[in-house]
């Protein structure tokens, strides 16, 4: 089974929340997940999203899970010790009502780790969100973007603040 990461994101917002006197930081953090590849020239609509439905004319009525997505976020850590996430559907793409009689968009579980970034970042972290997505509805239909928050503590890197 494969994975989908977002083809890009948008700039987070942070907010630093003091914990005196202590060494840890703790931020909340959220953003925006874009898993769509372009744009439609004639009408902007967004194209080629690695989320979509899995059903045809005669299936689109049932579920189907959607390969596990991971997106890396917030700012690079020493360590962190807790994150609180949520995630949210933030874009929906519906082209075809000929192929789509029924159409759902389910955000079944949401787990977080500390993801050990690669050279040139290495001893550093940052969190990783592991989302599944369950769904109904023809290929295409789709989720564009998804959002994120989440509240992060541990010992961040010192140029972060």
């Amino acid at each position: 089974m494969g994975v989908i990461k977002p083809n890009s994101y948008a700039d987070e917002h942070r907010l630093r929340i003091p914990i005196e006197p202590s060494n840890q930081r703790c931020y909340v953090v959220s953003g925006l997940a874009d898993f769509s590849a372009h744009d439609a020239h004639d009408d902007g609509h967004p194209m080629g999203s690695k989320i979509h439905g899995f059903g045809d004319g005669s299936s689109d009525k049932r579920w189907f899970d959607v390969e596990p997505i991971h997106m890396i976020v917030g700012p690079k850590w020493h360590e962190i010790d807790d994150a609180s996430p949520t995630v949210s559907v933030a874009g929906v793409s519906f082209r075809d009502s000929d192929e789509t009689d029924d159409l759902g968009y389910e955000i079944k579980s949401i787990e977080w780790d500390a993801f050990d970034l690669p050279a040139p970042d290495e001893g550093f972290k940052r969190v990783r969100l592991k989302v599944v997505i369950r769904m109904c509805g023809g290929e295409q239909s789709t989720i564009n973007m998804l959002s994120y928050h989440l509240t992060i503590l541990g010992k961040l890197f010192a140029a972060v603040g």
